[in-house]
């Protein structure tokens, strides 16, 4: 098979300056005199672009305020669902006491404060003890749902803030309302709470673009829970703007290097591959842009994601070094807390790369020109692609496509495909 390598022109917005633009919407919040609060700040969405930088400065400006700041860990069941896994998590990137010079408190403990429909709504006592609080996260579309608000400042509230025993309780009822009503409800309710105590003092909402750089920093006011939750709904819908797709309309074989949570919450996005868990089942729901894929292929798990195999089931075939790689402690416990074992579910193996794409060519219907074969880095990096042949005259034909080399055989080393991104 004979590949070409190209790439997609596509202008993107960002903030040439993060630790000013953190510093700028700090200020737009008018956060006044500090003294001797302790203020918790949350961390723990995977792969965010200058993080460190940006909490960094959160800590050295709320210093500056006269507050004792501190980190807490805010990812659910992540890191095994423990205190120690999580700030190990962390420090996979780079979120340490050293590098934001404050402390990272991992306690797990929650209290519940509510209770909606039967369904508890926990909340981290680390976060609940603080004097004052600033919610921090990546606004973007979610993996596993489709909402008004998705990934983003209300779900670190809600599965985050609520740790491992609240993500349980939001997945659970999820079941029954859907995700986005889930997360929504007891967002709500957590920023009545909040705003009513006037301990929160507002959210940091940050934006990717598709280069993985930061696009925008944004300060959003906790005026009043609709106020905050519409800002947010605002945002998302710039988010999707942003999100790059796979630049056909239809694709027989796509071929991705890795998948890992440092890539996506579900290993590979769902944004992306136009799959997505319904129930127990996994179903192609696709977003508007999104490319119909026939066959999904995976090489390798990342290093990053710690052996997290989740979105497993999301591929149709995958290597048997992608299997070696998965722990499965992590892998199951992160399903089983969102209710998704189908996710993690063994798609057919193969020996090596070269076999998998033959597999994988076998599969699909035979078709004038023969099959469509696109080959992608991880569905968080788009940019630069490989493709079959047969998409030569195509992509030479589009303004928004650029060729970067002419086509030619696939070469194999041991049956694993050599690549050069």
């Amino acid at each position: 098979m004979r590949f070409f390598k190209f790439e997609q022109i596509a202008d993107q917005p960002r903030e040439d300056d993060v630790a000013a633009a953190t510093r700028r919407e700090l200020d737009s919040l008018r956060i006044g005199d500090l003294s001797g609060k302790r203020v918790a700040l949350t961390g723990g969405s995977r792969g965010i672009p200058n993080i460190v930088l940006i909490l960094s400065t959160i800590v050295a400006y709320l210093r500056e305020k006269g507050a004792e700041p501190f980190v807490v860990p805010t990812m659910g069941s992540h890191g095994g669902g423990t205190a120690e896994g999580q700030v190990k998590y962390l420090a996979g990137y780079g979120i340490t006491e050293e590098s934001l010079g404050c402390p990272i408190i991992g306690d797990m403990s929650t209290t519940v404060v509510d209770v909606i429909e039967g369904s508890e709504i926990h909340f981290s006592d680390s976060l609940l003890n603080a004097d004052a609080m600033l919610v921090i996260n990546r606004i973007k579309a979610h993996t596993g749902f489709v909402s008004e608000v998705e990934s983003g400042l209300c779900k670190m509230l809600a599965i985050g803030g609520g740790r491992y025993a609240g993500a349980q309780s939001i997945h659970a009822r999820s079941e029954n309302v859907g995700m986005g009503k889930a997360v929504l409800d007891a967002a709500r309710r957590l920023l009545e709470k909040l705003i009513e105590a006037e301990k929160l003092l507002g959210g940091i909402a940050l934006i990717d673009n598709a280069d993985k750089q930061t696009a925008r920093v944004q300060a959003v006011t906790p005026t009043s829970p609709d106020a905050f939750i519409e800002q947010e709904k605002e945002l998302l819908q710039y988010s999707l703007t942003l999100l790059m797709q796979l630049p056909f309309e239809v694709v027989d074989v796509c071929l991705f290097d890795r998948m890992g949570k440092n890539v996506s919450g579900t290993g590979l996005d769902t944004n992306v591959v136009c799959k997505r868990r319904e129930g127990w089942r996994i179903r192609e729901l696709p977003r508007p842009g999104q490319a119909s894929i026939a066959v999904l292929c995976c090489r390798c798990l990342s290093p990053e994601s710690k052996g997290n195999a989740i979105g497993l089931g999301l591929l149709d075939l995958v290597t048997q070094q992608l299997i070696d790689d998965i722990d499965w402690h992590p892998t199951r416990t992160n399903a089983e807390t969102a209710g998704a074992l189908n996710l993690i579910a063994q798609p057919e193996v193969c020996e090596n790369d070269e076999r998998m794409l033959e597999r994988a060519v076998s599969m699909v219907p035979e078709r004038d020109g023969g099959a469509v074969v696109v080959i992608a880095k991880d569905t968080g990096q788009l940019r630069t692609l490989y493709a079959s042949e047969n998409m030569l005259e195509v992509v030479r034909a589009r303004e928004d496509l650029r060729l970067l080399s002419e086509a030619a055989d696939a070469c194999f080393i041991d049956g694993e495909i050599q690549l050069q991104w």
